[in-house]
């Protein structure tokens, strides 16, 4: 008996489609929209600006990514600077007067002790610099223990933390073991209220994190209910991809593990799950989405799932199954330029620019400046804010119109 197909759709705007997405994941990469942490000491080593923005992202939840990357990481980098000089996590976070802003005693957010002349960007002298994160207890905890784990394990070092966890892992499955390790360092945290920022608190967690992490070093298993976890560990993820894919991170990334874990790693991007937010759940994407894939026709239970999930499935059953296409070159977390896609094309200034977006049947051809590649895109700069070179994209679906890159 013949199988039937995992989806009953027309091929040609499902591959459009992938190919919109692709196309928008490269220019992400290759444009200066991505924001640097503004570290304390621009100078400072590889390994202390890797931690730096892992520390920023245990913070990045439901505030303005520019109050990580201006004045948060600002304040990771001094602390870091003085943690990998001496500290410990006791003197830098738990006692008066360190990198804790109080107010009447009690625990109010971060701040910085000193102002660096040699600061990423310049900041005015005079201004104190204070942030909190909105779950401000749970963020320090997060970051406690992540400094706990690290003197207690690698001697302070994050390199070689990561390291460790991809020396433990099996053939085939270093992404997964990585992503695993940095989430028992810096998320396995549970709830918490401003009064338990205590050690006596604490401490009970933080326990639980090294028999964890002993165990995970010692019998070289992940747990089956990390599969869920990874689901809703979008700092994570975003953490893991940067260092892959954008190229100050990468740049850094490279100089604390070997050309052979890089390779391995930059092969197994179709682990990584696409980082749920609200522009990819944008209800005007979706349905746009749905009627390219075909999803619904297939599963009546998609609209009830996190879209991450509907998404890994999509992939699984038919991109990667049906379709045969390559998971190097098409994979679930390129769905996150939808950060910068969405809110231009789906829900600019409430309008919806549906007769200029090609998953609606309008063409990137219709943008083109024919015969000078010298120019920017003018699709990608009005689709996504993105200024890049139309010579620097290899995937663009106009270029491939006549070559195209799957088979009609």
């Amino acid at each position: 008996m013949k199988k039937e197909p995992a989806l009953k759709t027309d091929q040609s705007s499902v591959k459009k489609m992938l190919n919109l997405i692709r196309f928008l994941d490269e220019a992400r990469w290759k444009s200066d929209n991505y924001d640097i942490p503004n570290y304390a000491d621009k100078n400072m080593p590889s390994e202390q600006k890797l931690l730096t923005h892992f520390l920023g992202y245990i913070t990045n939840r439901r505030i303005s990514y520019k109050l990580i990357f201006y004045k948060l990481d600002f304040i990771f980098s001094q602390l870091i600077k003085d943690y990998y000089s001496g500290s410990t996590a006791d003197n830098l976070l738990l006692n008066p007067g360190t990198y804790i802003d109080r107010e009447d005693g009690a625990m109010k957010g971060f701040k910085a002790c000193r102002m660096d002349s040699q600061a990423q960007y310049s900041i005015p002298l005079q201004e104190p610099i204070k942030a909190s994160s909105r779950f401000f207890p749970e963020d320090f905890v997060g970051i406690f223990c992540t400094l706990e784990i690290l003197a207690k394990f690698t001697e302070k070092s994050f390199s070689k933390y990561i390291q460790t966890c991809l020396s433990k892992a099996t053939t085939g499955h270093e992404m997964e073991f990585l992503l695993y390790g940095l989430w028992l360092l810096g998320y396995s945290n549970g709830r918490w209220k401003k009064e338990d920022l205590d050690r006596q608190y604490i401490d009970p967690c933080l326990d639980k994190k090294f028999r964890a992490i002993e165990t995970f070093f010692d019998k070289r298993v992940i747990p089956a209910s990390f599969r869920e976890e990874r689901y809703k560990s979008k700092r994570l993820t975003c953490f893991v991809r940067d260092l892959l894919k954008c190229d100050h991170y990468h740049s850094l990334f490279r100089g604390i593990i070997s050309s052979e874990e890089l390779k391995k790693l930059k092969n197994q991007l179709h682990v990584l799950e696409l980082p749920g937010d609200v522009w990819n759940n944008n209800e005007h994407f979706q349905e746009c989405f749905r009627n390219c894939s075909g999803i619904d026709k297939c599963d009546n239970a998609a609209n009830q799932r996190d879209f991450n999930k509907t998404i890994r499935d999509f992939y699984e059953n038919y991109v990667w199954k049906e379709l045969m296409l390559e998971k190097s070159d098409y994979y679930p977390e390129q769905f996150d330029t939808t950060f910068d896609f969405v809110p231009r094309m789906c829900e600019k200034n409430g309008q919806k620019n549906c007769q200029y977006c090609p998953m609606k049947g309008s063409e990137i051809a219709d943008f083109c400046i024919y015969n000078n590649e010298n120019k920017f895109c003018p699709f990608l700069l009005y689709a996504c804010g993105y200024k890049v070179y139309c010579k620097n994209m290899s995937s663009c679906p106009n270029k491939q119109k006549n070559d195209y890159i799957f088979t009609e």
